[in-house]
């Protein structure tokens, strides 16, 4: 299931094969196993596949129909792009972390009580 989605939504975004194991940073071969249906891949390699095919974990493997489009990068403005970034590194501090998320609870009751 897995390897028939992920070449599905690839072939949907008109994709090749190389372009995704760039974006994702997984070596060409390796990718190849994936969608050939002869290796797994990790699970943190399934989350990021499912972040640039702009779908669900839950959809790559099959638990689900829908795709439900989440973002992906090429989505992304470039201020954005380098913030995730740095949040996937690690490079975001503590506090900066508890006031986004703190904001965004903020945001969400204004949100409610329209």
């Amino acid at each position: 299931m897995l390897a028939n989605r992920m070449k599905q939504r690839r072939e949907a975004l008109e994709l090749s094969i190389e372009t995704m194991a760039l974006w994702t940073h997984i070596p060409l071969e390796r990718y190849i196993t994936f969608e050939a249906n002869e290796v797994l891949p990790e699970t943190s390699e399934i989350v990021l596949l499912a972040r640039h095919l702009g779908c669900t974990v839950p959809y790559l493997l099959g638990l689900v129909d829908a795709p439900q489009k989440a973002f992906v990068e090429v989505d992304l403005s470039p201020d954005e792009q380098r913030f995730l970034e740095a949040y996937q590194a690690g490079r975001i501090p503590q506090w900066m972390l508890n006031w986004i998320e703190k904001s965004a609870e903020r945001s969400q009751k204004r949100q409610r009580r329209k």
